[in-house]
């Protein structure tokens, strides 16, 4: 249909990861196009990627400030003659337009003026190995790349090198539906991951509850130990990943454990792994684990007309009082507003909200009665707070509405302000900081004029602010970093992090610092030249190289030597 013609022809090789997902889902279900799952307790219309396909061409057609350099250099040009022996040739990309594209993530608001002089698109772990082994030979910085939905610049190429580019490595290796895991490869979706296992479960219905951006591939989600709304009750990536198999940068492929549920044998090398952002090493495949889809499974919808406060309030005391959430998600009276503009009418014909600061619940169980139960018990503790405007949503079609708002904040934001690029940013405090932290970045906010609504996930301490400004307008830019440096500051100085699930990528690595210590960033440094002695493995993403580091990254002696 016209739609799946305009998404193709709009979007470069750069963008096919989020459109096959697309795609994929409208030949599943038969060509309707109006109900796609993003998981067991959601769907949502694609006409929500609108924004994307109106921004997609845009991007492509911009002129971008890149340096008039040589392309290709003499060892870049050795390096694509030995790829060539190894793989296919439609599995080597050196197209300087495509290559151009990864400079500016869709999805990120870093930019830089170098690329990488070529893509790769390996199909299994023993070619990542190969072309691991070839690029740590010559020197040549890898970059792992998944689905792009990275917000803190990991796929960026600050020093060139090569894109290595997972959208074929895509298969279900293993499924052990009675023990409850699976064995998937790096660049399988995870909304792709979850409708696959609706058709593979036969017993009770299986599922795979983290939920980052629409777009996000596994390998990516443990390189940045990813979470979203449903870790409140799940846990992180660090929690939900049993084993993972990767390729250091000498090209050894090693396993980092077992498909057991638990183990105290050697170093934990999994977690060392998930949240290294592709600086220790390339992650090829993931043992997972699946939990059971909840019986039942209702929404709740509240208002705090006093705003943030007494919401946050209201979802740490429910925290505490022992009933199952399975999301506890906040909303600023801005976010609401500019989720009623870009909802004007829906198909169930359900008024706008209200539109003040928001609290949304999902709330599970085993039956009506035990789900009704903890509704009333949220309901009262929400009255003390000053909520009103209890909405339960009971049926699975208003609930799957509600999850689709929250799911699309961000492209409702863009949609509304389409002069404006989103810098999104976030940080993670204990619980009873939230409310007070929320409220003082409102009131820093204000000094600088720029719509910035606000999500949390309330139940975890972590929220996202989308600072809406023009990337022409050198004040507004100052501003928006200004104040995503100083919700970093502020977050580290309550006991928290400056990243609870973006990331740190090349935009946060002074609040690592601030937050970690010298002492510890040292030891991050000793780890990562013991591995990466190179340092080829993602070069400027959560540490600063050193001098050498750059000189080798822009052409070591040996590459220089073996250029010769």
């Amino acid at each position: 249909n016209l739609f799946q013609i305009f998404m193709i022809k709009s979007c470069r090789r750069f963008y096919r990861p989020i459109v096959s997902n697309v795609l994929r889902s409208i030949s599943a279900n038969g060509g309707r196009h109006n109900n796609y799952k993003t998981d067991a307790n959601e769907s949502w219309n694609l006409s929500s990627l609108l924004p994307l396909t109106l921004v997609v061409p845009l991007l492509l057609m911009a002129k971008s400030p890149y340096a008039e350099a040589d392309i290709i250099q003499p060892k870049y040009e050795e390096l694509i003659l030995d790829l060539q022996k190894i793989l296919k040739e439609d599995q080597i990309d050196t197209d300087e337009e495509e290559c151009k594209i990864r400079s500016k993530p869709w999805s990120s608001y870093h930019r830089l003026y170098t690329f990488p002089r070529a893509i790769v698109f390996p199909e299994s772990t023993e070619e990542v190995s190969l072309i691991a082994k070839l690029c740590n030979s010559y020197g040549i910085p890898i970059i792992p790349f998944g689905g792009g939905t990275s917000i803190e610049g990991q796929t960026l190429t600050p020093y060139s090198g090569i894109s290595v580019d997972f959208s074929r490595m895509r298969n279900i290796i293993s499924f052990h539906e009675e023990d409850l895991d699976i064995t998937v490869q790096a660049g399988l979706g995870y909304i792709e991951l979850n409708e696959e296992l609706r058709k593979l479960s036969t017993k009770n219905p299986l599922w795979f509850p983290l939920d980052p951006g629409p777009g996000a591939t596994v390998g990516g989600m443990c390189a940045c130990r990813c979470s979203g709304s449903t870790a409140v009750r799940y846990g992180s990536m660090r929690e939900n990943v049993l084993s993972l198999t990767a390729v250091l940068p000498d090209g050894t492929i090693i396993k980092t454990g077992s498909r057991a549920r638990k183990t105290s044998a050697g170093y934990d090398i999994t977690r060392l792994l998930i949240g290294s952002e592709g600086t220790l090493a390339i992650i090829t495949e993931a043992t997972l684990k699946l939990h059971g889809i909840p019986k039942v499974s209702h929404a709740l919808r509240i208002s705090f007309p006093n705003g943030v406060y007494d919401a946050s309030m209201t979802s740490k005391d429910t925290l505490s009082c022992g009933v199952s959430v399975g999301r506890c998600e906040l909303l600023d009276e801005q976010m609401v507003t500019v989720i009623n503009q870009a909802n004007p009418t829906n198909l169930l014909g359900l008024p706008p909200w209200p539109e003040c600061t928001t609290l949304l619940y999902e709330l599970t169980g085993l039956s009506e009665e035990s789900v009704a139960e903890q509704i009333k018990i949220v309901s009262d503790i929400a009255r003390k707070h000053h909520g009103e405007d209890l909405y339960i949503a009971t049926s699975a079609e208003e609930t799957q509405q509600f999850w689709k708002y929250r799911k699309e904040a961000l492209w409702s934001a863009m949609s509304q302000y389409p002069d404006r690029d989103p810098m999104i940013t976030d940080v993670c405090v204990p619980l009873t900081e939230l409310a007070g932290l929320i409220v003082e970045t409102k009131q820093e906010i204000a000094k600088i004029d720029l719509p910035c609504p606000i999500i949390a996930h309330a139940g975890d301490g972590n929220f996202h602010v989308l600072i809406l400004f023009k990337p022409d307008d050198p004040l507004e830019v100052a501003a928006a970093k200004k104040l995503a440096n100083w919700m970093g500051e502020r977050a580290i100085s309550l006991g928290g992090t400056c990243t609870g699930e973006h990331g740190v990528g090349s935009g946060k690595k002074h609040l690592l610092k601030l937050e970690l210590g010298e002492g510890t960033i040292s030891l991050m440094k000793r780890i990562k030249n013991v591995i990466d002695p190179v340092g080829v493995m993602n070069p400027g993403k959560v540490l600063d190289m050193e001098e050498k580091e750059k000189k080798d990254a822009n052409g070591c002696k040996s590459c220089q030597k073996n250029s010769k």
